[in-house]
């Protein structure tokens, strides 16, 4: 089962991006919203490091995770269990906290989340169609 949600595209620079507005849970308990990057080539989701105050302890893990970067770099990350609201999904999902993105300087002065990658996008029968 496919679930539909509209997804605007953003101009950056020449490249065009699918982001789909979110928010996640601080610990305080309160939402803080802005953008999820939905990224077909990413097979995890992915955390703005920036984000990382804002989270409770208890959603942190002390394990660590390689993954490799557009550019073949790899990188241990820290795990992060967080509950995030997309749309009409209200779930928790497990993010790689990135040390080595820099969300502003790809997308500007935009509260970039984190990216969504294949694993969310197939959990919640997700999937792109550029053609509409």
């Amino acid at each position: 089962m496919n679930t539909n949600m509209k997804l605007p595209f953003f101009h950056i620079d020449q490249f065009v991006y699918p982001f789909i507005e979110g928010a996640f849970v601080c610990k305080n308990g309160t939402y803080l919203a802005g953008f999820f990057l939905v990224d077909s080539g990413s097979t995890d989701n992915l955390l703005n490091k920036e984000v990382l105050p804002l989270l409770s302890e208890a959603s942190l893990s002390e394990e660590k995770r390689q993954i490799s970067a557009i550019n073949n770099d790899g990188e241990a990350c820290q795990m992060a269990k967080i509950k995030i609201k997309v749309g009409d999904i209200d779930d928790e999902e497990l993010f790689n906290v990135t040390q080595n993105l820099n969300f502003s300087r790809i997308f500007g002065k935009n509260c970039i989340i984190g990216i969504l990658g294949t694993s969310f996008m197939r959990k919640h029968g997700l999937v792109l169609d550029y053609s509409q």
